[in-house]
């Protein structure tokens, strides 16, 4: 889906991509790579966490 050439360099602008909340309270992730839309697929995202 999404950055799935590791042969490949990729820049991409953090801050310009959407954060989204997670199902845990206080908790927001910004999807820099994903293989598919289901709970077992392969990630890589920012975390922040609120204090």
């Amino acid at each position: 889906m999404l950055n799935q050439n590791y042969n490949e360099k990729v820049v991409m602008h953090s801050s310009c991509l959407e954060a989204i909340s997670s199902p845990c309270s206080g908790v927001k992730r910004t999807l820099l790579e994903r293989s598919e839309d289901s709970e077992y697929a392969v990630s890589t995202t920012l975390v922040e966490f609120q204090a």
